[in-house]
């Protein structure tokens, strides 16, 4: 009885700093601790978001990756068509013209502005195309859309004055016409269905 009331007197005579020391030893390693991990947490945190990070990479688009040589090709021969046609009309218009009336003149020197912005397009589109560039299904929609917009300007005019049947420069003219109603349509479909399936993946998570 005495030993352990011995030993109570001297566990109550402590000295009080020592006891604060303790206290705020224990403190200390509660909040390194607690550093620990807050730190662990932060890194877990960190590295979910760089694997949740989507690819920097432009989306795929199947259809143009399989075709994209060759629909850079047709880009590029349109545009160098449309560009030649031009120089042959301001150079000799007899090779290239269907008629003399001046109102059939007027008309087609209406077009040169409207063929320059689908001969950048065109270009556009084929080097979008070469680059592997995401924005090659949006060049390709542009120059289909433009393509069958003066596709329907040319061919009411053609029907109305009859000149498919007004010889060579009249032949030459439908056969322009038949190329650009299927370049236009070959770009509109590829460029449609490819934004479509961009449309259709999933959006990955941030």
């Amino acid at each position: 009885m005495k030993i352990t009331k011995s030993s109570a007197s001297l566990h109550e005579a402590r000295d009080p700093a020592e006891i604060a020391a303790t206290g705020k030893e224990g403190s200390q390693g509660t909040a390194r601790t607690l550093d620990a991990d807050l730190a662990s947490s932060h890194k877990g945190r960190m590295s979910s978001q760089t694997t949740d990070q989507p690819n920097a990479e432009p989306p795929s688009d199947a259809l143009v990756d399989r075709h994209r040589t060759t629909l850079a090709a047709v880009c590029l021969v349109a545009s160098a068509i449309v560009i030649t046609y031009w120089i042959v009309w301001f150079s000799d218009r007899s090779l290239l013209a269907s008629g003399t009336r001046q109102s059939y003149i007027e008309f087609e020197e209406a077009f040169p502005l409207a063929d320059g912005w689908l001969t950048l397009c065109l270009l556009l589109a084929a080097a979008a195309l070469l680059g592997r560039r995401a924005a090659a299904p949006y060049w390709l929609l542009a120059a289909g859309a433009c393509g069958l917009y003066l596709f329907f300007m040319d061919v009411l005019y053609d029907i109305q004055h009859t000149v498919w049947t007004s010889g060579t420069g009249g032949g030459m003219e439908a056969v322009i016409n038949g190329l650009t109603l299927a370049m236009s349509l070959l770009f509109l479909r590829v460029s449609w269905t490819s934004l479509v399936q961009r449309s259709a993946e999933p959006t990955p998570r941030r």
